[in-house]
């Protein structure tokens, strides 16, 4: 006996039972108290386990005593899916008629979540599945907590690039790599032009909005396995993997290109020209190099790209 199900469908409970007679009174019962929840009648506990999967949110009431798999190794299997899954949660209740002390440890410590005798009374039933969809809630708000957490730790406010302290984090990574022989790997250090004279002219919010729209032209720009880097002020560094040292002068000449093609629309009445300054460094040019010496070579080249008139590409 079972049902079909939308994978992506919230609050639904699994019952699970071999017993078809007692899934077909549960049914009538629970259908009678109106509950807000949809919920899934399964005779058998491998389709049960089958349907978990990719699921981001599991709560089952299973039987323990079941021929083909018992409710606590049902519980167990579940367990090891979501653990695939660091998104993924579930909340295990176990029926059983046992009575004994020791095999409500047994449940508890294989596990489960929670542990109710037959018979049982209805209400307390729907009770402890409402204790579960709360504990699931509870989860799903600390993830989203730890997400945004991190992604404060990790990324410009401003920019919604990643921050200098992670990006330093992505190139000793990406120069592990490199160290292994399995890749080429190259910087574009990106300065803006005369950036300080927006800010006095126009004002720094207008200073925000620019910065903001040379983010933007970054991503849509760069490649997908690119990564940039909002370096502090008016300054960014791309980790470009897998490029050499003439891939990456003709990376950076087409964003410096796109740049200066297209005006920034600071307000209504006022379009911005940027241009940039851009130094590069590669470790096919520069053998044996570490990730401080990569970015001071960057930076040499950044500075002779402004020191030589700016708005063009320099390489170190």
């Amino acid at each position: 006996m079972a049902q079909d199900i939308n994978k992506t469908a919230r609050r639904t409970v699994f019952f699970v039972d071999d017993d078809e007679l007692f899934l077909q009174g549960l049914k009538r019962s629970l259908h009678h108290m109106r509950q807000e929840w949809e919920m899934v009648f399964i005779s058998d506990p491998h389709q049960a386990l089958k349907l978990q999967k990719d699921r981001s949110e599991t709560l089952i009431v299973s039987d323990w005593m079941m021929p083909t798999m018992d409710g606590l190794t049902l519980c167990r299997k579940v367990k090891e899916q979501i653990s695939q899954n660091s998104l993924a949660s579930a909340y295990l209740i176990v029926l059983t008629g046992k009575q004994n002390t020791r095999d409500a440890v047994e449940a508890l410590e294989s596990g489960i979540d929670d542990y109710i005798h037959k018979p049982f009374d209805m209400d307390v039933l729907v009770a402890r599945i409402g204790v579960g969809f709360r504990t699931l809630e509870g989860e799903r708000k600390l993830r989203l907590a730890n997400e945004q957490l991190e992604i404060l730790a990790t990324t410009d406010p401003l920019t919604s690039l990643y921050n200098r302290r992670h990006g330093l984090e992505i190139l000793e990574a990406e120069m592990s790599r490199v160290t292994r022989g399995k890749q080429q790997l190259s910087l574009i250090m990106v300065d803006l032009d005369h950036f300080k004279n927006i800010n006095d002219t126009y004002g720094h919010k207008a200073g925000d909005i620019v910065l903001v729209n040379i983010a933007k032209r970054m991503k849509s720009t760069l490649r997908r396995y690119d990564v940039a880097i909002r370096w502090g002020g008016e300054e960014f560094v791309v980790v470009c993997p897998h490029t050499d040292s003439t891939e990456v002068i003709s990376a950076a000449e087409r964003l410096r290109k796109d740049f200066t093609s297209h005006p920034i629309q600071v307000d209504t009445l006022q379009e911005i020209t940027v241009t940039v300054s851009i130094g590069t460094s590669s470790t096919d040019t520069s053998p044996g190099s570490d990730a401080g010496t990569l970015l001071s070579l960057a930076d040499n080249a950044l500075y002779q790209a402004k020191s030589e008139g700016r708005n063009c590409v320099r390489s170190g």
